[in-house]
């Protein structure tokens, strides 16, 4: 079953049903008969979302609990499954994802995942595609999210990075060294993007940012032995945002 914040079990749910007989005359029940049948719907999806909720609230419940530290708790349970590519036509319209008891029950340390590092962009005319590896998360195994910042401006840094436009990338279903990959399409031909890259775990705890800019493809004609252009994509890490790596690439 499908809301806006989450995605709860609500189809095909084998469940209990009653099957009446009923006076038409007076309304009155002649006879009733239990049993059971599969059956979908909101009926189905709200007893496990408020099963969840009352285990949360029997192990956390108590003063100072809120009913926002409840639903946080809820909306950040997750399974390592990415729901938009699960559901193609559906992206964007099914919530975070899918529902975890038991992580409903983990515990914030405030620990943030790992800096990603080796970031690499490979460049099309108007397109860039983004990898790295999965970062670990000291108590949630790896990151929730990668929050991608950008910006065809000047370089991001670490007192501007926020104000930039950002899109997320779902992290659980990587497995930490499993390459992470992100495709920025619609850009213009021959021009520089500035890149942030921050790791987040399902509490919020974010990691050191890490800077890095690279540039579309010019359209232009090959050298003289046919070969296009060749491409710098520079990486800064986020203790230094001046600090430049210079990986090169070649097309």
């Amino acid at each position: 079953m499908i809301c806006r914040d989450l995605h709860y079990p609500g189809g095909q749910i084998y469940s209990t049903s009653v099957q009446k007989k009923v006076d038409e005359q007076t309304g009155n029940i002649l006879a009733a008969q239990s049993y059971y049948e599969f059956m979908q719907g909101t009926s189905m999806a709200c007893p496990h979302a408020s099963g969840v909720t009352g285990l949360i609230v029997s192990k956390y419940g108590g003063p100072g609990f809120t009913n926002a530290d409840c639903k946080r708790r809820l909306l950040s349970a997750l399974r390592p499954a990415d729901i938009n590519e699960h559901n193609p036509g559906f992206e964007g319209i099914l919530g975070t994802g899918y529902l975890d008891a038991a992580r409903a029950l983990d515990s914030d340390t405030s620990k943030a995942p790992a800096q990603v590092k080796d970031v690499a962009a490979e460049p099309g005319y108007t397109d860039l595609t983004i990898t790295f590896p999965a970062v670990a998360d000291p108590d949630d195994r790896t990151a929730s999210y990668y929050v991608i910042y950008y910006s065809d401006k000047e370089p991001l840094t670490a007192s501007t990075y926020k104000s930039a436009k950002s899109t997320k990338v779902f992290g659980l279903k990587y497995n930490v060294g499993e390459k992470v990959s992100y495709t920025s399409r619609n850009l213009s031909i021959n021009q520089g993007y500035h890149y942030a890259i921050v790791a987040v775990d399902r509490w919020g705890n974010e990691a050191a940012p890490t800077f890095f800019s690279s540039s579309t493809l010019d359209n232009a004609a090959p050298d003289h032995e046919g070969r296009p252009p060749r491409h710098h994509c520079h990486e800064r890490g986020g203790d230094d945002p001046r600090r430049s790596l210079g990986k090169r690439f070649r097309r």
